[in-house]
């Protein structure tokens, strides 16, 4: 998916409507509409999911992990933190507020589209009728029927399917009007000016004084995980003792893992370490529990920041 720049020419003017049961025709629900200077586009329901989709595609396909689940467990998304900085939210939250701030610049970009009298030229609309084209043969056969099915999943059809092609070329259409094919209308003391205004560079360390606390077992050792277990098998270091019962047969897990010792007396659990994870302790609010650092750890954190130098 196309990254795109927050549109600052609107600025505050924008008179953006949030929508959820006005119908649209075939292109679904209304979610924005932006109605100004004589000039109005909206922005459907559907798009918003499908650019929803794109993200948890990008996050499966990167192999994204949150607390010991992938993107495409549920786990993934229910776990509550504070990722926009501000407020306590789940990371689902956090990536539907992200995509609707990202519908809303689409939605501005849109109307300036119209109201500067732009159009896509034959070829811009060819490519993407080819993109579709090879969509429709290769997932449905040449069947614009099965291929919605497949689509429906992820709350389009065809139709609106092209709409998101079409609205892709229509950004790259405003960027090119406004600033050039890359960036090349604006010279170099714009560019200067807007990093002034814009950027500050800087390196920086941090050091933390706290330590995360994880769950553990009566033992009070921290207990390690299968990846992609959803924390629900224990990871051992089977290098260490196998646990036999009484009778000299292996001792099992409630998943029927042989459980591995630290030693013969077979009292504490030997996890592995380097290929298991932990999993954070949680407070009523879903937050990470944490602990301070003793005071000789944090002299030892401060003595080891002093070191540290900057290339």
């Amino acid at each position: 998916m196309k990254k795109l720049a927050r549109v600052t020419t609107l600025a505050l003017a924008l008179l953006l409507v949030l929508l959820s049961a006005v119908s649209c025709a075939n292109q679904g629900k209304t979610l924005i509409t932006l109605d100004k200077n004589d000039c109005k586009v909206t922005f459907s329901a559907n798009l918003y999911q499908l650019l929803l989709s794109r993200w948890k595609g990008q996050l499966v396909e990167g192999k994204h992990t949150n607390n010991g689940y992938n993107a495409e467990q549920s786990g993934f998304y229910d776990s509550k933190d504070k990722y926009n900085g501000e407020t306590l939210q789940t990371l689902g939250e956090f990536y539907a507020d992200l995509v609707l701030e990202n519908c809303k610049n689409f939605t501005a970009v849109l109307w300036l589209f119209e109201s500067m009298g732009l159009s896509l030229t034959d070829e811009q609309v060819a490519d993407v009728d080819e993109r579709l084209s090879d969509l429709l043969e290769y997932y449905g056969g040449g069947s614009k029927t099965k291929l919605n099915s497949i689509l429906a999943n992820y709350g389009v059809n065809y139709s609106i399917l092209r709409d998101a092609y079409l609205m892709e070329a229509k950004v790259d259409a405003v960027q090119a009007a406004l600033y050039g094919a890359e960036g090349s209308l604006l010279g170099q003391e714009v560019k200067t000016e807007f990093l002034a205004e814009n950027y500050v560079h800087f390196k920086q360390i941090f050091i933390p004084y706290f330590h995360y606390v994880y769950e553990v077992d009566k033992n009070g050792d921290e207990i390690y995980y299968v990846k992609e277990s959803q924390m629900a098998r224990i990871c051992y270091d089977t290098s260490k003792f196998e646990g036999k019962d009484e009778k000299g047969l292996p001792i099992t897990d409630e998943n029927g893992d042989t459980v591995f010792y630290t030693s013969e007396d077979q009292t504490r659990i030997a996890y592995d370490t380097v290929n298991g994870i932990r999993s954070f302790k949680l407070d009523a609010n879903g937050e990470s529990v944490t602990k301070e650092m003793t005071a000789d750890e944090i002299a030892a954190a401060k003595k080891k920041e002093r070191s540290c130098s900057l290339p």
